[in-house]
């Protein structure tokens, strides 16, 4: 079984994944050959709050988006996001460890599907959504 590892690149200033970005999130994913998961586990910060402590709405788009990305990453295809349908299910607090995992579903020629979820510390889903990449030849 191969696991590979997805660190923040030092010279690269994506918001999500980036290692030259002051303000980025930093995520740092795993990629697992064998069952085809990305994922990672991270603690928001109180600054990427939308209010009451709860972690904002768009960074949850961004963390989901993120985890699709590096499925990609593990199965070695470069891509963007074409679209990306999220559900916000639970409100997930900061400072509170969460799980991030997504998968790809289906392949159909350059369209990969992908479906990408958030646990909370108590690993009940928080958020979940449906991408759509188009992966460049």
């Amino acid at each position: 079984m191969a696991i590979k590892t997805f660190e923040p690149k030092v010279n690269n200033t994506c918001f999500g994944c980036g290692g030259a970005n002051a303000e980025g999130l930093k995520l740092t994913f795993t990629y697992d050959d064998e069952s085809g998961i990305a994922s990672a586990q991270y603690t928001p910060e109180s600054k990427y709050s939308g209010g009451n402590d709860i972690l904002h709405g768009g960074i949850i788009a961004t963390l989901l988006d993120e985890a699709s990305s590096k499925v990609l990453s593990g199965m070695e295809k470069k891509g963007m996001t074409r679209n990306l349908n999220v559900e916000y299910l639970k409100p997930i607090e900061v400072g509170k460890e969460i799980l991030i995992q997504a998968r790809c579903e289906k392949v159909i020629r350059h369209k990969y599907f992908i479906h990408s979820e958030i646990f909370n510390e108590d690993k009940i889903l928080s958020a979940k959504a449906d991408a759509l990449f188009i992966v460049f030849k």
